[in-house]
């Protein structure tokens, strides 16, 4: 997922945050639901991605640009995998409830958000 999607996802849930009717716009919670998980599957792909970086390569005569490729696919796979899952790393979830808090938006049960990171 590219950073200009993520930015969009994120912009239009705020520009409908003043709406008059104070509840959840379930178009608007799932937007911010995907950017959020979007969001931590970049952060465990660039994860994978150092980690790999600290584990010597062995010169076997296989090319490595191909090998690099494959990789990287992989690696995008396990991130959107763990990412996919209802709680990840558990960032998704902080995102979510900071966005939510800081757009004026109330959770479920018609009451403000309270869980706010500072």
């Amino acid at each position: 997922m590219e950073i200009a999607t993520l930015q969009n996802a994120l912009q239009a849930p705020a520009t409908t945050a003043g709406k008059s009717s104070g509840k959840n716009n379930p178009e608007d919670l799932q937007k911010i639901k995907k950017a959020c998980a979007d969001f931590e599957s970049l952060l465990i792909c660039q994860l994978l991605k150092t980690m790999r970086r600290t584990v010597p390569r062995a010169e076997n005569g296989t090319n490595r640009q191909t090998e690099d490729t494959y990789t990287m696919l992989m690696d995008r796979s396990i991130a959107e995998c763990v990412a996919a899952g209802d709680r990840g790393l558990g960032l998704q979830n902080m995102l979510r409830e900071q966005l939510l808090a800081g757009s004026g938006k109330y959770s479920g049960g018609g009451e403000k958000s309270t869980k706010v990171i500072s």
